[in-house]
Formats: structure tokens, C-alpha cells, sequence
């Protein structure tokens, strides 16, 4: 999402991949890494895409190594987390 050299926005989008089959989406995924103290939105696209849905990560200036470390550790236990659920429970949890 950005350019070369440092031009450009400081950002990480990123989606499920659909052949996994995961019965949780990006909104979900957002929604658990909202109750670790995270602001990582999922959006759908505009019109004729938007069965497409993405998350978006802008990193500030102050986003330091350990502070990456972090959100990786908790998207991973986010999508544990939701792996571990049923599809009834991921809707509930949802709700």
C-alpha cells in the first residue's frame, strides 16, 4: 500500500484467504483484537466488491518493534481464539 522509499501511507491491509474455509471473518477477527486494547478496522469494499472484506493497520510513527510484536501475538491468539469456536458461537459472539 505503499511506496518505495518511505513515500506514501504508513499502512498494512490484509484479508482471510477464502480457500481456508474459516467460519469467522475480518470482522470478527477486528471485534477480538478490540477486546486486547486494538483499533484495527475491517471495512467491506465499495459497490459490485463488496463480498470483499479487508482490515486495515495504519502504523504511526510511534509504532515501535515491540509494539508489532504485540499485535502480531494477539491477531494470532485472536484467530485461535476463533478457530476454537463454532460457527453458532462465532455469531453469538459477534452479537
Amino acid at each position: 500500500m505503499s511506496k518505495r522509499g518511505g513515500s506514501g501511507l504508513p499502512l498494512v491491509a490484509c484479508r482471510i484467504d477464502p480457500s481456508k474455509g474459516k467460519e469467522y471473518d475480518e470482522f470478527a477477527i477486528a471485534h477480538q483484537l478490540r477486546e486486547r486494547g486494538w483499533v484495527v478496522p475491517a471495512y467491506t469494499m465499495a459497490p459490485h466488491s463488496e463480498c470483499l472484506k479487508m482490515m486495515r493497520i495504519v502504523v504511526r510513527e510511534d509504532f515501535t518493534r515491540s509494539r508489532c510484536d504485540s499485535l502480531i501475538a494477539d491477531f494470532k491468539l485472536a484467530c485461535q481464539t476463533l478457530d476454537a469456536m463454532d460457527k453458532k458461537k462465532v455469531e453469538e459472539h459477534q452479537e
